[in-house]
């Protein structure tokens, strides 16, 4: 499809800790009040505005998923998922996903830079 944007080659693999950084930067570029929390080596919890992500590494799959922090056990977004690339252009695409979540200024693809 011509207007779609084109997917780069797979990048340096991250590990956990350094992807999740990567995430964050890219998240706070857009939404700098974000806050972000370790809870353990696999688990950091990122919160804005009353809504909750959390990222997680079950095995070999790296988990978002999303909620209302008045409904903390219903899903508010799609989850999210990287099983495979783990490097810089998933935080980038994934920091843009929960910048929409967090404030529907950033939902759409013109608004996601």
């Amino acid at each position: 499809m011509a207007d779609r944007p084109e997917i780069p080659p797979v990048g340096l693999r991250l590990d956990f800790a350094e992807w999740t950084r990567a995430l964050v930067r890219a998240l706070r570029a857009r939404l700098p009040d974000v806050a972000a929390s370790s809870q353990g080596r696999r688990r950091v919890v990122l919160r804005y505005r009353g809504r909750t992500a959390t990222i997680t590494e079950e095995g070999s799959t790296r988990w978002i998923r999303a909620s209302e922090d008045a409904n903390p056990d219903r899903t508010s977004m799609a989850s999210l998922y990287d099983e495979d690339r783990w490097d810089h252009h998933t935080a980038e695409v994934f920091a843009k996903s929960l910048a929409g979540f967090f404030d529907s200024r950033f939902s759409g693809p013109e608004r996601t830079r």
